[in-house]
Parts: structure tokens; sequence; C-alpha cells
């Protein structure tokens, strides 16, 4: 894990884990699920709430010393985990002159190391990932991971010179498994990943210009916007007007989706289920969420 200084200094560079957000696919969707350039954007640019950790997040701290034992174990070498040794800064400068990017491995190996037969005598990456999206890997492939994670690791590569990461995950799903892949040196990928970043630093980061090839920023990154009092800046009205509109037809709509339940619940009775002409099942139960009961509503396929 990265220290909370190295945390607290991640506005001023460009990490590893932020790469595949600022990558867009044919159809404008950005390659990471969680973010995009306009979110990565707003985090460089602003003064911005750190996020508070989620349960996933938690859970992939928990695990990420577990993880590089089963990569010690499988490569048959140790693990150099200390976070004051994992900090790679290249020379890659910005049109300031600054350097910009930098990357924060969970360890790389000492020593030689064993893969499926092959013998290193380099060091190697190491990145921890935990994660119930087991349909996104292959562990058939050795470099069976998801994209956003290739490009992590290709821009880890970038920024330490290694010829491979090994990527040690633990997947949930109808049973746990281990697996460890191996990501190698990909020096075109290494060279998109270079042009991306120094455009988007130079000319969006350093000049206060919104990626325009984005899908629009989510909106909790934006709400975590440290604001300035009395402060006034400028907007586009016709997005105000849109804001403003659209407000009042969710208004409206949640008045209408309220009564057109209260009508199927009257029809209901006191049974918490009925058969629809079309087939489909529709029940009506309450579900305990945090130690309170909210009352769930829900069509499903009939059996």
């Amino acid at each position: 894990m990265i220290t909370p200084e190295q945390l607290a200094n991640r506005r001023d560079y460009l990490g590893s884990s932020e790469i595949s957000a600022i990558f867009s696919d044919a159809d404008g969707k950005s390659l990471n699920q969680y973010a995009n350039a306009i979110d990565i954007f707003v985090h460089k640019v602003y003064n911005v709430e750190p996020v508070k950790l989620n349960e996933a997040m938690k859970i992939g701290n928990r695990y990420e010393s577990a993880l590089a034992e089963f990569a010690s174990e499988e490569l048959r070498c140790d693990i150099q985990q200390d976070s004051s040794m994992l900090e790679f800064i290249p020379d890659i400068l910005d049109k300031n002159g600054v350097k910009f990017t930098r990357s924060h491995p969970d360890g790389y190996t000492l020593g030689d190391h064993y893969y499926k037969g092959a013998m290193y005598d380099d060091t190697s990456g190491i990145e921890c990932k935990t994660t119930s999206l087991s349909d996104e890997w292959d562990a058939t492939q050795v470099d069976g991971v998801p994209f956003n994670v290739l490009l992590q690791c290709q821009h880890q590569m970038l920024c330490t010179g290694w010829k491979r990461v090994f990527v040690p995950v633990l997947l949930g799903g109808f049973r746990l498994q281990e697996h460890l892949f191996m990501i190698e040196r990909n020096d075109p990928i290494i060279a998109a990943i270079l042009t991306r970043i120094v455009s988007f630093w130079n000319d969006n980061v350093l000049a206060h210009v919104v990626p325009e090839d984005s899908e629009p920023g989510h909106i909790d990154v934006f709400k975590r916007i440290i604001r300035q009092p009395e402060s006034w800046g400028n907007v586009d009205t016709e997005n105000v007007i849109k804001w403003e509109a659209l407000k009042e037809v969710a208004k409206q709509a949640k008045v209408d989706v309220s009564t057109a339940l209260a009508m199927v619940l009257i029809d209901l009775g006191d049974n918490d289920g009925a058969h629809l002409d079309d087939g489909r099942e529709f029940t009506y139960f309450t579900q305990m969420r945090n130690g309170a009961e909210f009352p769930v509503a829900r069509i499903r396929k009939g059996r």
C-alpha cells in the first residue's frame, strides 16, 4: 500500500492505477469501469476530499500481503514489500520540466525466480489484486488479466524499466481461487501510454482544459471538490436549465412510481406475491438493511 504521504501527493502526478481511466475504447467508453478522464482531471486540478475506503478496498488492502506471500511461494523468491522502496519516478518531464508520473507497485522480486519452468534473474514487479469479477480474468492464459490491469502493469514497466510484472489475484465467485499471471513488457503499448499521458498532462491538467474525448465525470467526484467560500465561476446556462427541467421530471416520476405501486398493492391485498399475465411474478416483502426493515417490490421470471 502507498504511504499516507504518497497518497496526499497524488494530485501532483499520474499513477499506474489511473492510466486506464484516461484511455477510451472505440465507443468513447473509459477502459476503467470506476473512473474516466474527467474524473482524473478533477483530482489533479482541484483539491478533492479523499474517498472513503469501501469494503472492497479494505479487503484488497487486507489480502495484499497474503497475495504477495502466494507469489513468493509460486516464484520461489522473496518479495520486497517495504513501501519506502516501492516508489519509482522516471525521467519523464512535462512542458514545465517537472516529473509528472510515477508508480507504486505492490512489490518486486528479490533474486532469481521461477515461473512455469522458466528462470528469471532480473527484477520483476508484483501487482496484487482481489476481485469478485472473475469473468474478466482468463486463467487459461498466462496474461489473461482485464485490460485496465494490463495498462497498469505496462505503466509500471514504463516507470521501472522492468521486463515483466506478475499479478497474483484472489478471485471470488462459486469458490475462491488463487492465480498468478505474468504480463510481459510490450513496447508499443508503453509508447502509446507515454504519448497519452504527456498529452493529457500538458494539454488538459496543466492547461486546465476539460478532456473532450471522455465520458461525463461521475457526480460523486464533483461532490468531493473542496469549494472556495464566496467565490463565483462561469457555467453554461443551458446546462443549468436542463438540470432544472430534469429535476422536475424526476420529482414527478417519483410521485408517479409511488402512485402506480400503491395501485398494485391495493390489488395485492395481504398477499406477498402475484402471477402476472405475461408469465412473470410480482413479489412484495420486507428486507433487513443495517438493522432496519425496508420494503422491496420485485418482478422476476415465473418459476
